[in-house]
């Protein structure tokens, strides 16, 4: 399938959640997507928006035909947006009040060989062992 006719096909089928879809077709709807939303933006962020909310539908229908071209459930698109609010999640600060790492004072205990060492610990270090000072 060759460029023009891939972006006709994906905005003809811009709601057909059925079938497959080439990987020439998904591929060259994906570079049409990137150099018009580029072009267009530069002109203006407005206009730029409106075309990104444009193609919005049409970009997850051929994404979803494209999964099913490989024998897959059209819901496997969803997996780079579960690892994106995976990864946020795990990657939130927790408090240095949680952590047992801080005294109340806000200075950490650390051990001779420099590890962090939680102020319920007994005395020995829980990461290398070593005798903690009293």
């Amino acid at each position: 399938m060759d460029f023009p006719t891939s972006i006709k096909t994906c905005f003809s089928k811009y709601v057909d959640f059925k079938g497959v879809a080439s990987r020439s077709e998904y591929w060259y709807f994906a570079l049409f997507n990137a150099l018009a939303s580029i072009l267009i933006s530069t002109l203006s962020q407005s206009l730029g928006s409106l075309f990104s909310i444009g193609v919005l539908l049409p970009s997850i229908a051929v994404g979803v035909r494209r999964m099913h071209d490989r024998n897959l459930s059209g819901w496997w698109i969803l997996l780079p947006v579960f690892n994106l609010v995976q990864s946020c999640m795990t990657t939130v600060p927790t408090s240095r009040w949680s952590s047992g790492t801080f005294s109340a004072s806000g200075q950490g205990r650390t051990c001779p060989n420099g590890h962090p060492v939680p102020d319920h610990s007994d005395n020995y270090c829980p990461s290398c062992g070593a005798p903690l000072s009293q």
